[in-house]
Formats: C-alpha cells, sequence, structure tokens
C-alpha cells in the first residue's frame, strides 16, 4: 500500500509543473514488464536469476527548455517476483523495482514543426529490492 501512495504522490507531483507553463507536459502509464534471465555463479556452481513478468507503471515530466533543446524526468516502477532456479530447484520471493532517470532531448526541429524528431542522451538509476521471503 505504501507504494501505491508514493506512485500517486509522485504521479502528482509531476503533474504540478504541467499546470503553469505550455512549456511542461506530463504523463503515466502502465504495461507489463519482463527480464531475461541472467547466470549467476559462485565458485563452480550456477543459477539462473530474473524477475517473473509483471505489471510495470511509470510517470513523467517533460520541458522544452528551448526551441531545440528539452528534457524529461522518469520513474518507473514495477512489482513482481525474484526467481532463482538451478537444474529442478527454485527459489521464489517477493521483489520490486523501481527506476529514476533523466532524458536529455536534442530536437532537430523547431516547436512549431509537425514532427520533431529529435536525439535522446539520458543517465539514471535502477534499484531492486526483495519484500519477501
Amino acid at each position: 500500500m505504501k507504494l501505491i501512495r508514493l506512485f500517486v504522490v509522485c504521479s502528482a507531483a509531476a503533474m504540478l509543473p504541467a499546470a503553469m507553463a505550455q512549456k511542461w507536459e506530463f504523463g503515466v502509464g502502465a504495461g507489463g514488464g519482463f527480464y531475461t534471465p541472467q547466470d549467476v555463479k559462485l565458485g563452480s556452481d550456477s543459477a539462473s536469476a530474473k524477475f517473473k513478468t509483471n505489471v510495470a507503471f511509470s510517470t513523467w515530466v517533460g520541458n522544452n527548455i528551448s526551441e531545440k533543446l528539452g528534457g524529461e524526468l522518469r520513474y518507473s516502477y514495477q512489482i513482481g517476483d525474484m526467481q532463482l532456479k538451478q537444474n529442478s530447484a527454485e527459489a521464489v520471493f517477493g521483489a520490486e523495482s523501481h527506476t529514476i532517470n533523466y532524458n536529455f532531448l536534442f530536437y532537430t526541429q523547431p516547436s512549431e514543426a509537425k514532427v520533431r524528431p529529435f536525439v535522446s542522451a539520458d543517465a539514471g538509476r535502477r534499484c531492486y529490492r526483495g519484500t519477501g521471503t
């Protein structure tokens, strides 16, 4: 329940600047998230680790700084189970992931153009957190 409240608060905070000026945009989204398994090794033992497919939510706020420069701040949340599998043995426990990143947008056309291609460079952080046993 705390995470839902956090998502609602972040979404509301992302929407506030959008009401101040037309240079701002905001959005929310929902979908599914999936991960490819990764091998985890300890000595000669190896296991497959991954998040099970589940629902994901996202919110973002964008700002057009000038005719050719803009940016987007994004927060994404995914709930799911972490899975560790070795041969026929499997361990599963509750988990979640949080992602925050900023995209720098360099537009090739002015804001009045019908189509505005852009180049993006971004930086961010993702955190995985176990929530169950």
